[in-house]
């Protein structure tokens, strides 16, 4: 192998490894850990000395983010050289917010330089009631010395405040000097804002799920951190939304009684582990059934078939579904307008087990940004008798791509569903329906080749301009962007590649059918490892709003989440 492979092997393994290195981590331990000295790097973490610095750094950060979680003052003075000048989490909230929407209202956080206080950091305690979320992260780093360093640090606070809500984020230009352990010179807010409701606007509902419990029933042996979804639907026709989970070991079934949800997953004759689901009527008898994804051999594909009061039974060799493999999402639409919804099922590529049991996907150098090699995508068409038939070549459909998400939407107006197909490792497709349920390949023309790690779609016309835009969450990583600035062998278009793998969420605005990326101004590319994404009236302003779900495995043990 050439020298230019070997070092374009290194950087695309380095942005499986690496990047989940240098995430935050997100346990809270009792008590801050202590720091250690810089040392050599140790054998099995890195084989970059500044990735190993990089990380130092966000240990001392992970300091100052427990220290606050726990809202311990001494503690968070500690995270402080002495002389510190500058900006500080606890200064004080300007007195006009800039926007003002029903109950929420946001107001910037300018520059205030001065020396933090034990009396400003219990004012600003005061004036909350307690701190539910402290996320922080450092996203850019470098050596400024043997015992000073220059970062920036960006931090995401979330507290409950009397009846409301509290949120401040933040981007710091921070200097570091250590001293035994690493402490904050100064630091210069570069941007930031605070956003205060006065009410809360959500709160939390448990499910009697167990999120550490182990998958064996699975098959290939697969992590749990790849299965799982939520499906909202009223289920059983009372005019109320119930939720439909799925995970690695088993599914669940909550009616909502009343705003409170009541597991019925027994009863309901449902309860198998899966990797996706969908609520759909695919019978036409005015109640919505079940269709479930699974990473199984015997059939990736289960569909029950609602009784009309929420118990169902499952269908899938009568539906003539049964298909062995690895499917996490499918959709569904009336594709040839003939009064019936079709499936669409997209699958992944099939895992390869180790003798020691761990799995892995047969990726390499030329297929990491650009997978063909997944199992095929289903597209079935509905014949109306209940039953289902696999049109997928006849329909022009050629998927071979490790298919995350995909969804039906017409997004050239002409009234009929076209398909977006989003992609894990390599470019997402688009679909354009011509007319009587065949299609063409419509991504070039329409502009929406966009690569990247694609996780999840969502659909809404976000600008009001009567068009369906298009939200794909993918990865954001600053731990990718150094690998790969720091690369010195990749051509052009192998680094322009890698670069936007790892740049973030895309955000596809629809102009009659042709898209452009508008994620950065927008302000929604950056949201960590994103998973999955919903367009949603959050605050009943009639506008759509974004939820996107994100986080990995990113310390140095499985327990850092």
């Amino acid at each position: 192998m050439s020298r230019s492979a070997l070092v374009v092997t290194a950087v695309l393994v380095a942005m499986l490894g690496l990047i989940a290195l240098a995430l935050r981590p997100g346990s809270v331990p009792p008590a801050p850990p202590a720091h250690r000295p810089p040392k050599p790097v140790e054998p099995g973490l890195s084989a970059d000395p500044r990735e190993e610095f990089v990380y130092d750094l966000e240990r001392a950060v992970e300091q100052f983010r427990v220290a606050v979680t726990q809202e311990s003052t001494d503690q968070i003075l500690e995270c402080f050289a002495d002389g510190f000048s500058g900006d500080t989490l606890f200064d004080g909230t300007p007195a006009a917010p800039t926007v003002e929407a029903a109950h929420v209202r946001i107001a910037p956080r300018p520059s205030r330089p001065h020396a933090i206080t034990r009396d400003e950091i219990r004012d600003f305690y005061r004036t909350i009631d307690a701190v539910t979320f402290f996320g922080t992260k450092v996203a850019e780093a470098e050596r400024d010395g043997t015992d000073r360093a220059k970062a920036v640090i960006k931090w995401s606070l979330h507290a409950r405040a009397g009846a409301g809500h509290l949120q401040i984020q933040e981007r710091y230009r921070a200097a570091l000097r250590f001293d035994g352990r690493w402490r904050f010179v100064s630091m210069e807010r570069i941007d930031g804002r605070r956003v205060a409701s006065d009410r809360t606007l959500f709160e939390p509902v448990p499910f009697p799920i167990d999120p550490d419990i182990r998958c064996h029933g699975c098959a290939y042996r697969t992590p749990q951190i790849h299965l799982g979804g939520v499906a909202l639907a009223d289920a059983n026709g009372d005019g109320t939304v119930d939720v439909f989970t799925v995970g690695p070991a088993a599914s669940h079934l909550f009616l909502n009684r009343d705003g409170r949800f009541v597991e019925t997953t027994a009863n309901a004759g449902l309860g198998r582990q899966g990797a996706g689901a969908v609520f759909l009527d695919y019978d036409n008898d005015g109640d919505l059934d079940l269709l479930v994804t699974d990473l199984n051999e015997d059939s990736a594909i289960r569909l029950y078939r609602n009784r009309g009061d929420a118990t169902f039974e499952e269908v899938t060799d009568a539906a003539r579904l049964r298909k062995p493999g690895n499917a996490y999402s499918a959709c569904a639409a009336d594709i040839d307008r003939d009064g019936d919804l079709d499936l669409y099922v997209g699958f992944y590529g099939g895992p390869k087990i180790d003798t020691d049991g761990h799995v892995a996907y047969g990726l390499d150098t030329e297929s990491f940004l650009d997978a063909n090699n997944g199992e095929p995508d289903v597209l079935f068409r509905n014949n109306g008798d209940g039953t289902f038939t696999d049109v997928t070549a006849a329909a022009g459909i050629r998927e071979k791509g490790w298919t995350l998400a995909c969804g039906f939407q017409d997004v050239d107006g002409d009234g009929d569903a076209d398909l977006y197909v989003v992609h894990d490792f390599g470019f997402n497709t688009l679909y354009r329906n011509k007319g009587d349920g065949t299609f063409e390949d419509a991504t070039d023309a329409a502009g929406v080749r966009d690569a990247g790690f694609g996780m999840g779609l969502a659909r809404a016309d976000f600008d009001g301009d009567g068009d369906l835009d298009l939200y794909v969450s993918n990865m954001s990583s600053t731990a990718g962007a150094r690998i790969i600035g720091a690369s010195k062998d990749l051509s052009d278009d192998l680094r322009r590649r890698m670069t936007k793998a790892a740049a973030g969420n895309t955000l596809l605005r629809n102009d009659r059918g042709r898209f452009e990326n508008v994620a950065d101004p927008a302000g929604v590319g950056k949201a960590g490892w994103a998973w999955g994404c919903v367009f949603t009236d959050a605050d009943n302003d009639g506008r759509p709003d974004l939820y996107v779900a994100n986080g990995f495995v990113s310390g140095r043990h499985r327990t850092d989440l």
